[in-house]
C-alpha cells in the first residue's frame, strides 16, 4: 500500500521541460549543482516557488515568476523537478 502511494506521487512530478505551456507548477527540487541553486535563487527561483510556463522555444523555455519572466536554457530547465498545482 505504501509503495503504491509513493508511485502515485511520482506521477505528478516531472521536469520543467515536459510541462505544457500555460501550466502552473511548484518547484520541488533543483539539481544537485550548488552553483545552479545559487544562480536560480538570485533570480527568485527556489524550491517551493510557484511558476507558470509561458513559452517553449528550441533553445529553452520562458517562465513567469512573481510578475517577472525568465528565459531558461534546456539544460537548466531539465534540472528543475516540478509538480502541477491544482
Amino acid at each position: 500500500m505504501i509503495i503504491v502511494r509513493i508511485t502515485q506521487l511520482k506521477l505528478f512530478m516531472t521536469n520543467l521541460l515536459e510541462t505544457p505551456v500555460g501550466t502552473k507548477v511548484r518547484i520541488k527540487s533543483i539539481g544537485s549543482n550548488r552553483l545552479l541553486n545559487r544562480r536560480l535563487s538570485s533570480l527568485g527561483l527556489k524550491t517551493g516557488s510557484e511558476i507558470e510556463v509561458m513559452l517553449h522555444r528550441n533553445s529553452g523555455i520562458v517562465v513567469a515568476n512573481a510578475g517577472n519572466r525568465l528565459a531558461l536554457s534546456k539544460s537548466i530547465a531539465g534540472e528543475l523537478v516540478v509538480e502541477k498545482m491544482e
